[in-house]
């Protein structure tokens, strides 16, 4: 009997713990569902938002040039089936998010013309990291709404990719109309914040800033393993 209470005691014990465990563990699973959830909620929500924008952009084109407004139609119906594939995906190569940034900015070209001028400062060495997708297709967005395209003379879209001690680095940085007391751009990039915070914790930063002439709008990854 002196030895029975203790291996009960022991037994009760351990019951306990695999049960607090077990739900710990729930526990967990549930907020991972929870925030994948959360993730496919926001990339669902970028989609129409940018289709809307850029149909907003494209009748602006179609007043000067109907024919090019045609083409420009049928590539943006391209680009938003990719769109709607990637946005299903947790996650990309950054070369897939460059490609697919590439054929936003042509889109936009063929509205902006010569107002538009891109400059990459781009390692393809960093193109087989991965990201979530549709990072930088929201900032492009942004500079160029709500910066360049504001501007008589247009203006200027420098993106850069860098690795930083662990992190990948990634600015879009715009000349043009500077952003106002309150950060513009709404769905999109708060989409963009809520999308990282969910991704990667506390553990991403994003920041939006004038620095003399230009819009910077960065990204600090920590890269995946």
């Amino acid at each position: 009997d002196a030895l029975l209470l203790p291996l009960a005691s022991m037994a009760l014990v351990g019951f306990f713990i695999a049960r607090a465990e077990r739900r710990d563990g729930e526990r967990l699973e549930a907020q991972s569902e929870l925030a994948r959830a959360k993730d496919a909620m926001l990339r669902s929500q970028l989609s129409p938002h940018s289709l809307f924008n850029t149909l907003n952009a494209l009748a602006e084109l179609a007043l000067r040039d109907p024919e090019a407004t045609e083409r420009a139609l049928l590539d943006l119906s391209d680009l938003y089936e990719q769109m709607l594939r990637m946005s299903a995906l947790e996650q990309i190569t950054l070369g897939e998010e460059r490609a697919f940034l590439e054929r936003y900015l042509a889109l936009q070209s063929m509205r902006l013309g010569d107002r538009l001028h891109l400059e990459w400062t781009w390692d393809p060495a960093l193109d087989g990291l991965r990201v979530p997708p549709l990072l930088l297709q929201p900032l492009a967005e942004n500079a160029i709404k709500h910066g360049i395209a504001c501007e008589a003379e247009g203006g200027a879209l420098h993106l850069r990719a860098w690795r930083e001690r662990g992190f990948l680095g990634i600015e879009v940085r715009n000349t043009g109309r500077p952003p106002g007391a309150r950060r513009p751009g709404g769905t999109g990039l708060a989409n963009l914040e809520g999308r990282l915070r969910l991704a990667y914790g506390g553990r991403a930063t994003f920041s939006l800033e004038r620095d003399g002439a230009w819009t910077r709008a960065t990204l600090l990854l920590p890269e995946a393993p």
